[in-house]
């Protein structure tokens, strides 16, 4: 798909910076070869930019993004939770 060779070795980044535009871009292209790194950045609670991928994987929106999104729902982070609260409203 246009986009993800040029974002794939973003995603594990070692600059936030970096990161962080291929989470959002991977998103706004709704890239569903990014959605299990994404998946990865979100489940890694080390990860501060876990709310992006979250909201990555709701704008794309396939059916494992939806599961991971599910999984996250009840996530300590007021920020994923807010992203995973999002997507699991639009999916209603």
């Amino acid at each position: 798909s246009r986009g993800w060779p040029e974002l794939e070795p973003w995603l594990s980044a070692r600059r936030r910076d970096a990161r962080a535009m291929a989470v959002h871009y991977s998103g706004e292209l709704r890239l569903e070869q990014a959605v299990p790194a994404l998946i990865s950045l979100l489940e890694d609670r080390r990860n501060p930019d876990r709310d992006g991928a979250a909201r990555a994987l709701r704008l794309i929106g396939n059916p494992e993004a939806r599961r991971a999104l599910t999984t996250a729902a009840d996530d300590e982070d007021p920020d994923v939770a807010a992203e995973v609260s999002k997507a699991l409203a639009a999916q209603s």
